[in-house]
C-alpha cells in the first residue's frame, strides 16, 4: 500500500496545483477599503482636492474623527495632507460603513502613493493611490493649449472698416480744401451774379415807376421820392455804402460802378493810348461824374418849390435806365473779356 501511494506523491510534489502556486505568489491582503474617488475627478499639480475612501466592514468600531493639526498629520514630499475627517454614511452594499475624507494638494504628476495615514486606536491606513494629472505631461494624452478662437467678425472686416476710416479722412480734407478753394475763386463769380442780380431788379424797378407815370393823375412827387429812395437803396447794395444818408454832393466822391477792364498789350488796347483813355472815360461815366449831377437834379425837382412836370419825371426815369442799361452792358463785357 505505501508504494502504491509513492508515486502520487512524488507527482504533487514535482507538479502542484495552479491555486495552490497562484495563493502562494500573490503576497497581497485584499485593500481594506472597497471604493475611492477623487473630487473633482481631474486633479491638477498644485490643485487642492478630495480623495474619499470608503471604508469596508471591518473599521465599523471607529469613531468618527476630524484630524486638522499640522503637527498630527503625515508628511510627504509628493504631497500635503491639509485634513483628515471618518464619517459614517450609509453606501451602497453596507449597512453601516464608515468614510474617510482626505483633503490634500498633490505636487508631483502620475501615480502618487499617500503616506500611512493615523486613524484611531492606533491603526492607520496605508496603500492609497491618486493619479494626479499635469498640463506639462508628455504623450498624446498631455493637455495643449487650445487654437486661436475664431474672429467675432466676417474676414475683410479689419481692411473695410481701415478703408473706411481713410476715405472719411480724405472726404473731410477735400471738403476743407473745397471750401477754401470755392472762397477764392467762386468768391468773385458769386458777387458779381449778386450785382447782375441788384441790376435787374432795379430795371424791373425803373420799368414798374414808368408804368405808374403813364396811367392819369400820376404824383410825380411821389414817383420822384420812390426814385430816390429805390436808387440810393441799389447803390448801398451795390457799392456797400450807405447811399441812403449821402447828399447830391457826396455822390460826385463815389467811384466808378463798372468792372475795371483788363489792361491788354496791343496797338489800340493799352491803358497808356487812346483806346484805354476812352475806356477809362466810358467807366468813369457810370460813378460820380453821373450819379452827382442826377441826384442834384432829383433834389431839385422835390425840394425847389416848383411843381414838377410830366417830362421832368421822364427824363429822370431816362437817367435811372441809362445808367442802369449802361451797367449792364459793362457787366456782361466783363464778364467776355
Amino acid at each position: 500500500m505505501k508504494f502504491r501511494s509513492l508515486p502520487l506523491l512524488l507527482f504533487l510534489l514535482l507538479f502542484p496545483f495552479p491555486w495552490t502556486e497562484a495563493q502562494e505568489g500573490s503576497g497581497q491582503p485584499y485593500p481594506p477599503w472597497t471604493e475611492t474617488y477623487l473630487i473633482p475627478e481631474l486633479v491638477y499639480v498644485g490643485d487642492r482636492a478630495r480623495l474619499a475612501v470608503q471604508l469596508g466592514s471591518e473599521f465599523a468600531g471607529i469613531s468618527p474623527f476630524t484630524l486638522e493639526d499640522p503637527a498630527k498629520l503625515p508628511r510627504q514630499k509628493e504631497i500635503r495632507i491639509h485634513r483628515l475627517e471618518l464619517d459614517y454614511r450609509r453606501g451602497n452594499r453596507e449597512a453601516e460603513s464608515p468614510l474617510l475624507l482626505v483633503d490634500f494638494t498633490p505636487y508631483s504628476p502620475g501615480l502618487l502613493e499617500f503616506p500611512p495615514l493615523p486613524l484611531p486606536g492606533g491603526a492607520e491606513l496605508e496603500g492609497l493611490q491618486a493619479e494626479i494629472a499635469s498640463i506639462l505631461g508628455p504623450g498624446e494624452e498631455a493637455l495643449v493649449l487650445s487654437p486661436p478662437a475664431l474672429p467675432l467678425a466676417a474676414p475683410g472686416t479689419t481692411p473695410l472698416i481701415l478703408a473706411t476710416v481713410v476715405g472719411i479722412l480724405l472726404l473731410l480734407l477735400g471738403g476743407i480744401g473745397g471750401t477754401f478753394w470755392a472762397r477764392r475763386n467762386l468768391g468773385g463769380f458769386l458777387e458779381t451774379r449778386r450785382k447782375r442780380r441788384l441790376v435787374a431788379l432795379m430795371g424791373k424797378a425803373e420799368r414798374r415807376l414808368r408804368q405808374r407815370l403813364s396811367e392819369g393823375g400820376a404824383d410825380y412827387q411821389a414817383i420822384l421820392g420812390l426814385v430816390s429812395a429805390e436808387f440810393r437803396s441799389f447803390l448801398g447794395s451795390f457799392t456797400g455804402y450807405n447811399c441812403l444818408a449821402m447828399s447830391a454832393g457826396e455822390f460826385f466822391a463815389l467811384p466808378s460802378l463798372a468792372p475795371p477792364k483788363p489792361a491788354v498789350s496791343g496797338a489800340g488796347n493799352s491803358v497808356e493810348d487812346g483806346g484805354g483813355k476812352a475806356a477809362g472815360e466810358a467807366q468813369a461815366e457810370l460813378g460820380g461824374a453821373c450819379l452827382g449831377p442826377f441826384f442834384r437834379n432829383l433834389d431839385r425837382l422835390r425840394y425847389s418849390g416848383e411843381k414838377p412836370e410830366n417830362a421832368d419825371v421822364t427824363g429822370v426815369l431816362d437817367g435811372l435806365r441809362n445808367f442802369t442799361g449802361s451797367l449792364g452792358r459793362a457787366m456782361r463785357e466783363r464778364k467776355g473779356a
